[in-house]
């Protein structure tokens, strides 16, 4: 059992939109504009010894009981977080010329019109209003995108440990108009899912993955812009991507932020300040372990595992249409489940290309292991050979 009580700032507020009690007023340190505020009450006052990690440092806070508190705060090394300040009454493409450099505009703009001339894509923001079937629905699809990502990556998600505990309380959260989930669709397929929490005018990006096919078009970037502009729209003073670093977010961030640990222990009680001095010597020697990397050596990490399929692609300027008949091609359709061993290559074709998608001609030969994808400017040749003895167990087929 713990001797001093644990929280979470930073987890408190944005999965259970609450401010934690030993708070009663917080505000954005960059204009001094109010983020929250309570009235204090005798039943704030806590005697308990409190330590709270994960406190964000673009706020200034005000604590409960000055007069019978005292506050140690300890920075927490190594954790960035990643946020949008924004502004009101603005449209976004003002909000980008004030806050982004011409090539960052220019290079979001590219990936925004390559990816809606290519492939057509309906962007959905549900907020309010869900059916229960299609929330388990794009849920399952969530968490099949995170465990395939992690699983390209070689690393454990923390989110899919916990997945039980947002799948059960996210639906009505959603309905609360506390969360929502934003979705891109291609072909009424969802290929970007995010699960976002909302509190007083405050959006927090907490869970997002998508389609890893889909790589090459910059879903991040993509899902972050239409995030940007929908909080824009509805007014939003603060758009924040969390903690952990990725080169999307910290391209997006206009304010990038660290954190710091708060100890809360009474005045004049040696037991209380006991235990706030043991906390603060623990958390001492975890940002010394951190300043010689030594946190890397304790995160788990495991090997990639090997795909067994070789995909051997040759692009070609031109084909005789007599080809097609004397190999015995036959037209296909990309949407097909059983040919979705082919959909990350017809998307890199489409993507250097600029074709789109519905023009697209996907043929296949008899054997089904060699496609023809066939564009107005070019045809890409994909060859598969799959290295299993048992073909039929092939999980792209």
């Amino acid at each position: 059992m713990s001797i001093i009580k644990k929280e979470n700032f930073y987890k408190t507020l944005e999965e259970e939109q609450r401010i934690l009690s030993c708070y009663t007023k917080l505000t954005f340190k960059r204009n001094n504009s109010l983020f929250y505020s309570q009235l204090e009450s005798q039943d704030n006052k806590n005697k308990q010894t409190v330590s709270v990690s994960l406190f964000p440092s673009y706020l200034s806070p005000d604590f409960t009981s000055k007069k019978n508190t005292t506050i140690i705060k300890v920075p927490q090394k190594k954790i960035h977080g990643f946020a949008i300040m924004l502004k009101k009454n603005i449209e976004i493409v003002d909000f980008l010329k004030l806050n982004y450099k011409k090539k960052f505009i220019q290079n979001t703009t590219r990936y925004l019109n390559r990816f809606q001339n290519c492939l057509s894509p309906v962007y959905k923001l549900y907020f309010g209003e869900i059916r229960h079937d299609e929330y388990n629905y794009l849920m399952s699809k969530l968490k099949k995108m995170i465990e395939t990502r992690f699983s390209q990556r070689g690393v454990v998600s923390q989110n899919i440990q916990s997945w039980e505990y947002y799948l059960k309380r996210s639906y009505d959260l959603i309905k609360s108009k506390r969360a929502s989930l934003f979705v891109i669709y291609v072909n009424k397929d969802p290929v970007q899912i995010t699960l976002n929490h909302h509190f007083k005018k405050k959006l927090f990006v907490t869970i997002t993955s998508f389609d890893i096919k889909y790589s090459k078009f910059s879903l991040g970037n993509i899902s972050i812009y239409k995030t940007l502009e929908w909080c824009l729209k509805n007014e939003y003073d603060l758009l924040d991507m969390a903690y952990g670093e990725l080169p999307y977010k910290k391209a997006w961030s206009n304010c990038i932020y660290n954190f710091e640990h708060h100890i809360l222990y009474q005045k004049n009680n040696i037991k209380s300040l006991l235990k706030a001095k043991i906390e603060q010597g623990i958390l001492t020697i975890k940002n010394n372990l951190k300043a010689f990397n030594l946190d890397y050596y304790f995160d788990k990490r495991y090997k990639k595992n090997k795909n067994p399929y070789v995909k051997c692609n040759n692009y070609i300027t031109s084909l005789e249409p007599q080809f097609l008949l004397t190999n015995e091609f036959k037209l296909t359709e990309f949407r097909n489940e059983k040919y979705t061993c082919i959909k990350e290559e017809i998307l890199n074709f489409l993507y250097t290309s600029k074709e789109k998608l519905a023009k697209l001609k996907i043929y296949k030969n008899k054997a089904e292991t060699n496609y023809l994808v066939i564009g107005n400017t070019g045809i890409k040749k994909i060859c598969i050979q799959c290295k299993n003895i048992d073909k039929k167990n092939c999980p792209y087929k």
